[in-house]
């Protein structure tokens, strides 16, 4: 060794070869003094001396400068201007945003939101995207499988679910005229406009739930509560847990029927489909998200 050279080159000739790793859990390093760590998905990477830059392949970069921190948010919240979770069915492809969050300091990294507006029996990819720059950084994707029971009635910030004496109908309604004339056997049809959306009735128990066990004591409380939600004249969504989904509008009056029970009316809820409710800009126009994909 002749100036930090060799036969094979420099000092470095007889490291070990980068090699890539899967399933990696966690990492221990321990019985020696260590200056810094760096883990990247890539092993196409330069070795250098000096200290190395995060890029969207990094993983953990540890400095040890007083504390075990190897994480890059110190590095991208000067950077990162905003962070959108993407949302779309595993059996599409498209991303459709719903939410998108302000990033000013470390702290608004910390962040939850729920999506109420996924279909039931359903699977959904969800995606992280980093704005940096007005442009989208790479994707952190997860997957979900959407389950639940019951009915539910959907605004911004509410939520109203049925699960006693529930009973659905719907019609799928398409405008149209039929015409017989003389001398024809078969009748025409005639269709004026691009009608064509679904309606229907719901009939169900409203009864508000303390742990496990239904507060039929109070029921006459919620259900004041349930019939100022349903006629506060909000577009909501409607679903259940087989798949079912629309955008509705509730219509006409709400009877209840006290025949069944007297702590136990049914009411029967009239509604009409007024948009798409996987539909982004539907949903945006009527008041479930915040930001108009329009205009990104």
């Amino acid at each position: 060794m002749v100036l930090l050279s060799g036969f094979c080159g420099d000092n470095h000739s007889f490291d070990y070869t980068p090699t890539n790793i899967e399933n990696l859990n966690y990492l221990k390093v321990r019985n020696g003094a260590y200056d810094e760590v760096f883990m990247s998905k890539t092993a196409d990477i330069e070795y250098k001396e000096e200290s190395k830059n995060w890029d969207y392949d990094t993983l953990f970069y540890a400095l040890f400068q007083n504390n075990l921190f190897a994480g890059n948010v110190s590095f991208t919240a000067d950077i990162v201007s905003a962070m959108r979770i993407k949302r779309r069915k595993s059996s599409e492809y498209n991303w459709d945003t719903l939410f998108e969050i302000p990033i000013r300091t470390n702290k608004d990294f910390a962040f939850e939101r729920f999506d109420k507006y996924v279909r039931g029996n359903t699977d959904y990819e969800y995606s992280l995207v980093p704005i940096i720059n007005s442009i989208e950084g790479n994707l952190s994707t997860s997957s979900i499988t959407a389950n639940f029971e019951g009915f539910f009635f959907i605004e911004k910030d509410t939520i109203i679910c049925a699960m006693l004496n529930t009973e659905l109908s719907h019609q799928r309604n398409n405008n149209g005229t039929t015409i017989t004339t003389l001398g024809r056997q078969y009748p025409f049809n005639i269709k004026n406009g691009n009608a064509n959306y679904t309606s229907g009735s719901l009939k169900a128990t409203f009864i508000d739930m303390i742990g496990c066990d239904f507060d039929i004591k109070n029921g006459w409380n919620f259900r004041e509560k349930v019939d100022n939600f349903l006629t506060n004249g909000k577009p909501k969504i409607f679903k259940n847990a087989e798949g079912k989904m629309w955008m509705v509008s509730i219509i006409d009056s709400i009877p209840q029927d006290f025949s069944h029970h007297w702590q136990m009316p049914i009411h029967t809820i009239n509604w009409a489909e007024i948009g798409n409710a996987e539909n982004v800009d539907d949903m945006y126009d009527n008041g479930f998200i915040d930001i108009d994909s329009r205009l990104i």
